[in-house]
């Protein structure tokens, strides 16, 4: 099922963000040099790309994937979440 036509829960968002954020994102960026950046991730393919703000991050993902389905991670930081928009950046807190 295709992700434009259902979208996911917050928990089912939450859960594939955390996972493809630590299983992947933290195994091909240096944490220390990428402190403080948001990573912006597709739950769905599981790109990502980093900015200096979930705008830059998310900007910069939607141009590589279409219609993501974003997560937002603030790298070094335990408490930085929230998921996204589809189009338009709409964000909602997490």
């Amino acid at each position: 099922m295709s992700h434009s036509q259902t979208s996911p829960s917050l928990d089912q968002i939450s859960s594939s963000g955390r996972r493809i954020y630590k299983e992947t994102v933290l195994l091909q960026i240096d944490e220390a040099v990428s402190h403080g950046l948001v990573v912006a991730i597709d739950i769905h393919s599981g790109e990502f790309e980093l900015g200096t703000d979930a705008i830059e991050a998310t900007e910069k993902l939607g141009q590589r994937v279409t219609e993501p389905e974003v997560w937002l991670e603030r790298v070094g930081f335990p408490t930085y979440r929230r998921y996204g928009f589809r189009s338009g950046l709409k964000q909602n807190e997490g």
